[in-house]
């Protein structure tokens, strides 16, 4: 349970660990503006003359490189947390099961919210396929699963997630090209 905990507490959401630099960075000039200036004027000077723009990739590289680190350190603990997971024909049958049943509910939550805002047009032909496809799961899905407390369908859970987790990364993140070229939407990148 507690190695579920660790793993999730790795995962920062989108750039916070970057606001968090910039944020320490700049806390001299947010207070003295604050004390003199409205918050958008705050954020404008503060942009522009905290960092410099080298300090600024410095930063980005730092928190990259620690990114890289982190998601290696991740699949390694998951990786080894795997032989934990009880094998039986019963556990295999209900993880393969498990797959399409996570495309299916993946369909169903993107093709609702498309088919509402579609009312006017302007989608890309093959969005609701694309955005199936590729709605990849990983680190986040197993360390949620690896926090459950003890109870009886906690093995279940786990390896279910394991083959999901599994099956998104190995073969939609290695098909999700050509999904993409299937609709042409890659060539416009």
């Amino acid at each position: 349970m507690k190695i579920g905990i660790i793993i999730y507490a790795f995962q920062l959401p989108g750039d916070l660990h970057r606001l968090l630099t910039h944020i320490m960075q700049e806390s001299d000039a947010y207070v003295y503006l604050f004390r003199h200036s409205n918050v958008p004027m705050v954020k404008t000077v503060c942009e522009e003359f905290a960092m410099s723009e080298r300090t600024r990739e410095h930063v980005d590289a730092f928190w990259s490189m620690i990114d890289e680190i982190l998601n290696a350190l991740l699949f390694l603990l998951l990786g080894l947390q795997v032989f934990a997971v009880p094998a039986g024909t019963h556990v295999m049958g209900a993880a393969l099961l498990a797959i399409p049943i996570t495309l299916l509910a993946r369909l169903l939550s993107v093709a609702a919210p498309v088919a509402a805002m579609s009312v006017g047009g302007g989608f890309v032909r093959g969005i609701i396929p694309i955005l199936t496809w590729s709605g990849l799961r990983g680190g986040i899905s197993v360390a949620m699963a690896l926090s459950l407390p003890r109870f009886p369908a906690r093995d279940l859970i786990l390896a279910c997630t394991y083959a999901v987790v599994v099956f998104s990364i190995l073969v939609q993140g290695l098909t999700v090209r050509r999904v993409l070229m299937h609709y042409r939407v890659g060539e416009r990148f």
